[in-house]
């Protein structure tokens, strides 16, 4: 007997845990699979939170997300050899949060030597600006309400974005003041294959998580005029389907962009 036939009793039995903990009320980390981001959202019942634009979301894993972790350390470093060539740095952290990777990569950049821009959902917005208030992040972080706001920037930086961006990328870099010089992006989850997307439970709310084909995804890369000059793959960052656990999982990708 094949190994897949094999895998199939264990397969099915993590499928019905999965199901049966979505029948009572708990949801499992990824639920469904879905063709794109307009069908898993209708697939979240009317009275469910759906997205990220969510008052109450910002505060999940938050404190987690300010400590720099060992997939944090190629962006850290790769940030730090363009401060050091450049000898200061303007970035638009897309995807910013409560300025959490700001504050985790202080520890191995000169961030003090940045001009820290990021950009959000406005309930994530709201709640950062709350906290700056509050004293919790950086005075010298700043906030745009729009990509353009930040004005022509060094970087543009994705951490842990794309999955959840609901627009091409092409189209995020369309809406700022000028195309950077370099994109870093980091946890792209992506699939040798045909994409796909999964609804994810973060805190209150069921968010449309996708998986990108990467030979697709890096066709689109050259398309917007960017080479890649770096790459890498987070080991032990693959995300499975709870509900699907036959499918394969995505890996999670890291890219430095450079505009040609």
């Amino acid at each position: 007997m094949s190994e897949v036939p094999q895998r199939w009793p264990g397969l099915l039995a993590t499928a019905l845990r999965a199901r049966l903990r979505l029948a009572l009320g708990r949801r499992p980390r990824f639920c469904g699979v879905y063709p794109d981001r307009a069908a898993a959202l209708a697939a979240v019942p009317p009275r469910a939170a759906a997205g990220y634009d969510v008052d109450g979301i910002a505060q999940v894993s938050r404190t987690a997300m300010t400590r720099l972790s060992d997939w944090d350390r190629p962006v850290a470093d790769h940030l730090q050899r363009m401060l050091a060539a450049q000898g200061g740095l303007s970035v638009l952290d897309a995807g910013g949060h409560l300025a959490t990777k700001y504050i985790a990569f202080a520890t191995e950049l000169d961030v003090a030597r940045t001009a820290w821009w990021i950009h959000d959902l406005p309930a994530i917005l709201t709640a950062a600006r709350a906290a700056q208030e509050a004293g919790e992040i950086p005075a010298e972080v700043r906030f745009a309400d729009t990509p353009a706001e930040a004005g022509a920037v060094d970087v543009l930086l994705c951490s842990g974005l794309l999955q959840y961006l609901d627009r091409p990328l092409a189209d995020l870099v369309a809406q700022m003041a000028a195309p950077p010089p370099a994109i870093v992006l980091n946890k792209v989850a992506t699939l040798e294959g045909d994409e796909r997307v999964t609804l994810e439970t973060i805190g209150p709310s069921r968010v449309p998580y996708r998986m990108r084909d990467r030979a697709r995804f890096e066709a689109e890369i050259a398309a917007m005029g960017y080479a890649i000059a770096d790459r890498w793959r987070l080991p032990g960052l693959q995300n499975r389907i709870d509900t699907h656990p036959w499918l394969p999982p995505c890996d999670s990708h890291g890219y430095v962009l450079e505009r040609r």
